[in-house]
């Protein structure tokens, strides 16, 4: 089409005073006329506006008129044409108001700006053009959308991990709009959040294959639960593997044990090949690479002839090693040992008969609490500690039960002597009762010598039930809890003056004693001063406001619990231990204690030849899985004398085993690569299972009573989120974005992507998208501080910091001089670079 002549167009400094001229883009010649003009807003939102167009009816040419907008007027710029265009009631009109403008029409509006600066500015007589309909434009709307979608994934993603229900998204987007967040139409309700949920889990589960290819050696972890009401088994399939020195534990799959046939030991073989193969994990890569099981107990999981991992063993894998948990056979052992103390039974029923009293009567509980409110102190609730659980939770029940003594000898008093208004005749009697029981010696002396048992076996539970815990962090934590266990049987007070948790004063005649009980505010501070990292001083000021009361009562029994400790210290803790050392004495096999060597504060660095057995041992009984990695046990040997050279020289500070090894696999892979798999065997050994625990419980949060009809995928969908980003971002702080990021890429370019969106003249997202992409994404790991504490009774133990749905991680922090960003390299890559040079 010819240009048009002077009278059909109008001059920019005309066009720039008009109201809606921010509404346009234009082109310009060099007589500073517009000879194309293009509505920013119309080709925006050209599907909502065909849509429109179709409610209110509008065809023919009243449409290609507005449409002519969209692709750009050229023809009769005049203001009295463009202002039909853009007069209240039009679709015009209706897309901008129902569509907030977003700050990407004020980017091109800098582009526009510039191009006409540089008309004026230039000699050139060609006119000077914007290719608003191919390229700017285009890219306008493209990334728009792509910023919306964006937002769509974003909420989708914290209602997973939020173990909201889907129907809550539109609740969520709408919230949002209010806000000024803008989304696509039609996306709001909880199937669109089901299905972006969906790919953002194929996103993640591409990237757990990418890492499981790239890992050389491969643990499995396994444990079924049954779902409520429905009687539904389901097994969690977990996979260990080493990421530059940093051991990762990963949630394979959840299966459906219906589809394989019941919950058999042939069925939960199946299940787990099903889980690996999902991921591309099969065939030789698959026997040679895998070397270690883990699960509880159960005979259908570690038979001795059947079992489901024994059946995994007997497919030619001789070497694999099959691990019942050690947190499990810890918990199994002090159970045990404790059925046999009657006193600490004893103590066990009160606990529960507390819990049940205050839970059955909110009442009482409201009264304690006036109670502790009137003498300024801090009361806590006492936690369920009965059936089977964690030696963490019976503790923190039993120190609840310490802190809450002061208050809850006043609360029975009081409750005694008041009448029946105030409390029931039935409860008088049972709060008589305990009143007896607490302020008899043998109660009390048996509750303080729990708790220091507890805190010993606690830690030692602790320690197998972190995130990764290698054999020697399990062994020497054994080792320490048994020393500590026999010190406090030889322990034995003659007055008693350390046989109770508070200050006692006994008679001459050794018949009654006087304790005086006290009551603070002075955790809750303790918590406050950890939390907050308060200076020295800062912590000083806050310990002016610490509340501390203090109350005599006399005990009764004194003789006879003096006999009871002495029993108990004497017989019976000395049991535990020995209950612990029958448990654990597998760890005693050679091949166990070879794994020491991945503990550099025991190297003996004086001695040359300090580790060569315990190479060759770890060698000879993996040699299938290294020689798949073409392994050399004399390089590896070669190697291990440098190797203990560079740590005396340099890494001679570091404390933590897994800061350690982060380091030197980071930066000193290509130097030592045949030593590095033998410790890379070590590192993947799975010693317990406590992370399928906690996938269990995160799996009975989503199957709650309105959602026991899920299906299945999307369990597996919601569990695969929930219970791998905490870890992956642990590793790789910016891979939540990354990952939302991937999702959208793949749902724009899958086949469920609506024809619609793709307008002619423009340009898909996919061919837009310039950001590099790493198709063998393997985490960054990240290492933290994991500080011990040790102040009794007004400290939170490190071990009660482990919570049912987090995983702690037992490294260090990294003071090296060196710090590297670079993707993960394969170890068998590493070591066929060295071989070939």
């Amino acid at each position: 089409m010819a240009d048009p002549s002077p009278s059909e167009s109008v001059r920019l400094e005309t066009f720039n005073k008009w109201d809606f001229s921010d509404d346009f883009c234009f082109e310009v010649d060099q007589d500073r006329k517009i000879t194309k003009l293009q509505c920013k807003v119309c080709s925006e939102h050209i599907v909502e506006i065909r849509k429109q167009a179709r409610l209110r009816k509008i065809s023919g040419k009243c449409l290609d008129g507005i449409l002519a907008y969209v692709d750009g007027v050229t023809s009769y710029i005049h203001k009295s044409n463009v202002q039909r265009h853009v007069k209240s009631g039009t679709l015009h009109d209706w897309a901008k108001k129902t569509f907030s403008q977003n700050e990407s029409i004020d980017n091109l509006e800098t582009v526009q700006h510039n191009t006409s600066a540089s008309s004026q500015s230039t000699s050139n007589p060609n006119p000077v053009k914007v290719n608003v309909n191919k390229s700017t434009i285009g890219e306008l709307f493209e990334k728009t959308s792509k910023n919306q979608y964006t937002n769509h994934f974003t909420t989708a993603l914290w209602l997973a991990m939020q173990e909201t229900p889907m129907s809550d998204y539109q609740a969520l987007i709408d919230l949002q709009k209010k806000n000024g967040v803008q989304f696509i139409s039609g996306k709001h309700n909880d199937h669109s959040c089901r299905e972006f949920i969906g790919f953002i889990a194929q996103a993640m589960r591409e990237d757990i294959k990418q890492m499981l290819l790239c890992a050389n050696f491969l643990s499995v972890e396994q444990d079924g639960t049954e779902a409520r009401k429905t009687r539904d088994e389901k097994e969690l399939v977990y996979a260990k593997i080493v990421v530059r020195g940093q051991p990762v534990e990963i949630l394979l799959k959840c299966q459906r044990m219906s589809n394989f046939g019941g919950v058999t030991a042939d069925s939960i073989k199946r299940a787990i090949d099903d889980a690996f193969s999902d991921y591309n994990v099969t065939g030789d890569r698959y026997i040679n690479c895998l070397i270690c099981a883990s699960a509880d107990g159960a005979s259908v999981n570690v038979g001795r002839l059947s079992g489901a991992l024994t059946t995994i063993m007997g497919e030619g894998r001789d070497w694999l090693l099959i691990i019942h948990c050690s947190a499990h056979r810890i918990e199994l052992a002090v159970k045990d040992a404790f059925h046999e103390i009657a006193d600490f039974q004893k103590v066990d029923d009160m606990m529960l008969n507390l819990y049940i009293f205050f839970k059955n009567s909110g009442k009482c509980w409201r009264m304690l609490l006036v109670i502790a409110e009137q003498l300024g102190v801090l009361v806590q609730r006492i936690p369920k500690a009965s059936g089977t659980r964690f030696q963490v939770h019976k503790y923190r029940a039993i120190k609840s039960m310490i802190i809450n003594f002061l208050p809850l000898c006043l609360f029975a008093e009081n409750m005694i002597e008041a009448g029946n208004k105030v409390c029931k005749a039935d409860q008088r009697a049972k709060l008589k009762g305990y009143l007896n029981i607490w302020l008899s010696y043998g109660y009390l002396a048996s509750m303080h010598l729990y708790r220091l048992t507890l805190k010993q076996t606690a830690h030692l539970s602790y320690v197998a039930q972190t995130a990764t815990p290698l054999v020697t962090d399990v062994v020497d934590a054994m080792k320490l809890t048994v020393n500590e266990l026999n010190t406090l049987a030889t322990n034995v007070d003659q007055d008693g003056s350390n046989d109770l948790p508070f200050p006692v004063t006994i008679s001459e005649d050794g018949q009654q004693a006087t304790i005086t009980a006290d009551a603070t505010n002075l955790p809750a501070t303790t918590r406050f001063k950890q939390a907050n990292q308060l200076s020295e001083k800062q912590k000083k000021q806050a310990a002016k406001n610490v509340a501390t009361i203090k109350e005599e009562f006399v005990l009764k029994k004194v003789h006879q619990g003096k006999q009871s400790v002495t029993r108990i210290k004497t017989k019976l803790i000395p049991a535990i231990a020995a209950q612990l050392d029958k448990r654990m004495d597998s760890f005693n096999d050679p091949i166990y204690k070879a794994m020491k060597i991945a503990d550099h504060t025991q190297w003996d660095m004086s001695n040359p030849s300090y580790g060569l057995e315990e190479i060759k041992l770890i060698s000879n009984h993996f040699a299938v899985s290294l020689a798949y990695h073409k392994f050399s046990l004399d390089m590896a040997i070669t190697e291990w004398r440098g190797l203990k050279k560079l740590v005396a020289s340099k890494f001679h500070h570091f404390q933590s085993k897994i800061g350690l090894w982060c380091q030197l696999f980071t930066h000193h892979h290509c130097q030592f690569p045949h030593i590095f798999l033998v410790i890379e065997i070590i590192l993947c050994v799975a010693v317990a299972s406590a992370s399928v625990e906690r996938g269990i419980s995160v799996l009975n949060r989503h199957l709650t009573n309105s959602r026991l009809n899920m299906n299945n995928a999307t369990l597996d969908d919601l569990l695969v989120l929930r219970v791998n980003l905490p870890t992956l971002v642990r590793c790789d702080p910016h891979y939540e974005q990354k990952l939302i990021d991937k999702a959208v890429r793949i749902y724009v370019d899958s086949k469920k992507r609506r024809s619609s969106m793709k307008r002619p003249s423009t340009t898909s997202v996919s061919e837009l998208h310039t950001e590099s992409q790493d198709d063998t994404f393997l985490p960054v790991p990240s290492s933290t501080v994991i500080k011990p504490t040790y102040n009794e009774l007004t400290c939170v133990e490190e071990f009660l910091s482990l919570s049912d749905t987090e995983e702690l991680s037992d490294s260090a922090s990294l003071d090296s001089e060196s710090d590297s960003d670079t993707d993960c390299e394969s170890n068998s890559d590493s070591a066929e670079s060295v071989n070939a040079s």
